[in-house]
């Protein structure tokens, strides 16, 4: 299994590892395992598309996306007392995930097709 992508929170104390995913895999992301570098614990995610640590190390976010769109979601994961909350969930995707810059708000985009919508040239 290869990495794709990974990151550490700013204060060194969580590793975030985005494994590349099998080519037959039907699912749009990845399995992501969130390493405690402090107790050596890790916690499997799947299904990641997207993922962020916020400023303060307090909180990671991170966009769950399957094949079948049934369980598409941004999670919420407290790093500190382990709570984890669902911040959205839809059958809709969910992208461009994104920290304000003192870390305490948190953006993303939830993406529709809208069959009545005609793009025009300029």
């Amino acid at each position: 299994e290869g990495i794709s992508n990974f990151g550490f929170s700013r204060n060194g104390k969580f590793l975030a590892i985005s494994l590349a995913a099998p080519k037959e895999n039907k699912d749009k992301g990845s399995v992501l395992l969130l390493r405690n570098l402090i107790d050596s614990s890790t916690r499997t995610i799947g299904n990641v598309t997207n993922f962020s640590f916020n400023k303060k190390s307090e909180f990671f976010a991170y966009i769950v996306e399957t094949g079948n769109k049934a369980a598409n979601s941004v999670e919420l994961y407290n790093l500190n007392t382990s709570v984890l909350k669902v911040i959205a969930s839809d059958t809709m995707r969910f992208t461009n995930l994104q920290w304000q810059k003192e870390g305490e708000g948190l953006a993303f985009y939830k993406v529709f097709k809208d069959s009545a919508f005609e793009e025009e040239n300029a």
